[in-house]
């Protein structure tokens, strides 16, 4: 696939250059898309990490700190 976008662009005839410039459009969407999916994912367990992350955190230091007072 690379080589024949490589021989598309080296030939350079107007209708190659065309499907090539398509070529390269089709994967910038198709990587810009993956990339807003991937953001998405992330945003989306980062949300969920920090909200278990927070309640066990804060559920350890309440257990910390009270086990301690109470020594």
């Amino acid at each position: 696939m690379e080589f024949i976008l490589l021989v598309h662009l080296r030939c350079g005839s107007e209708a190659d250059l065309k499907l090539s410039k398509y070529k390269v459009l089709l994967f910038n969407g198709f990587y810009v898309g993956s990339l807003v999916y991937l953001i998405f994912v992330m945003l989306n367990f980062m949300v969920f990490v920090r909200w278990a992350v927070f309640d066990g955190a804060s559920g350890l230091i309440k257990a910390v700190f009270c086990h301690g007072g109470d020594r």
